[in-house]
């Protein structure tokens, strides 16, 4: 039964027209799903383990902005957000 409903979730994710990325504390992300790599014309190699801030989001955010974001998350002193955030594709395209 477990396995099923993980598989259902994963398969929202995976195929949700949303951008959908997991970051560690510190911003590094540890998972993107394939609707956003379509987006940002990124490979999976080019974003894992990179840090958010420096390739997913425009400049019009901040890096210790993003960082407050990740902090409140992890630390359950905000339960949820929306914001905001234009990305910038890999070509510079802004999105």
């Amino acid at each position: 039964m477990i396995d099923n409903k993980e598989n259902f979730y994963k398969n929202i994710i995976e195929n949700s027209n949303s951008v959908i990325f997991k970051t560690d504390n510190n911003g590094k992300i540890t998972f993107i799903n394939k609707n956003a790599l379509q987006l940002l014309e990124y490979d999976l190699e080019q974003l894992l383990d990179t840090q958010c801030y420096n390739n997913i989001f425009s400049h019009n955010v901040s890096k210790n902005e993003v960082k407050t974001i990740i902090k409140d998350f992890t630390s359950n002193k905000i339960q949820n957000c929306q914001a905001l955030l234009y990305s910038v594709t890999n070509s510079g395209e802004y999105k």
